[in-house]
């Protein structure tokens, strides 16, 4: 088996980890604002909540699956 240390090279470490450390923190915020309104018991904050962290949890998928993949022109 290959390690997988290749995925570095087609993304700046610090670009990635930038961008997987935004959405933790933005996903974190929601998280806790989710937590808040499902303790007050507000009903219509907690569904837009799910909402929003439903959003967040593919928008991150989508930039994890972008920055594994390596470009096409590296396999020529």
């Amino acid at each position: 088996k290959k390690p997988k240390k290749k995925i570095q090279a087609y993304l700046p470490l610090n670009t990635a980890t930038g961008l997987i450390a935004a959405i933790v923190l933005v996903q974190g915020v929601l998280f806790y604002a989710f937590a808040n309104a499902f303790i007050m018991g507000n009903s219509k904050l907690v569904s837009l909540n799910i909402g929003l962290i439903l959003v967040g949890l593919g928008m991150s998928q989508h930039v994890y699956a972008i920055s594994a993949k390596p470009p096409m022109e590296a396999k020529k």
